[in-house]
């Protein structure tokens, strides 16, 4: 088994890591869906719907 098995892996692009960390939590990315993309279904869902 793998030393590092469920830790994140280092980014692979300077932004990576800035957007690991805005993305991290449930709440900003479902405004930034939200915010995108325009359909019903965005709509109808919930931070705890979300599985993190």
């Amino acid at each position: 088994m793998p030393e590092n098995e469920g830790q994140p892996r280092p980014p692979h692009h300077p932004h990576d890591k800035g957007y690991r960390q805005l993305l991290a939590d449930k709440r900003v990315f479902l405004e930034l869906l939200k915010t995108f993309v325009r359909e019903d279904w965005v709509e109808a869902i919930d931070a705890d719907d979300l599985i993190w």
